[in-house]
């Protein structure tokens, strides 16, 4: 969501389902790239533009759990 390009192993998508549940990795529904550096400093604006989306309803610190967990995960 910062717009840097990074290599793809770098980047890690989170999701939205229809139902509003969040996920990491590659399914249904709209997503959203980011890097592992971006999850600190996530805001609403940037989620939502990134969703194509409103930001009310938006759980900001869910995502950026989600993205800091796959990040570690990959690196290892």
């Amino acid at each position: 969501m910062c717009r840097t390009r990074r290599e793809d192993r770098a980047l890690v998508r989170v999701g939205r389902r229809p139902d509003g549940t969040w996920y990491r990795g590659r399914g249904p529904g709209r997503g959203a790239w980011c890097c592992g550096e971006c999850a600190p400093g996530l805001s609403e604006r940037a989620l939502a533009r990134a969703l194509r989306t409103t930001p009310e309803g938006l759980d900001v610190a869910v995502v950026a759990r989600l993205i800091g967990e796959s990040v570690e995960v990959v690196e290892e």
